[in-house]
């Protein structure tokens, strides 16, 4: 972990920043993703 006030902390905004942009886009990928099926016949993917 580090300070507010230590050298890295920018950096480490940085990089929580990037891995948070990461998740979110594979979140909504996989939101973005459902199959429909209404039971009649075969589900098809």
């Amino acid at each position: 972990m580090t300070r507010a006030k230590g050298k890295d902390y920018n950096l480490g905004r940085t990089m929580t920043a990037e891995v948070n942009a990461v998740v979110s886009a594979i979140y909504k990928i996989i939101l973005c993703r459902n199959i429909v099926n209404d039971s009649h016949g075969i589900c098809k993917i």
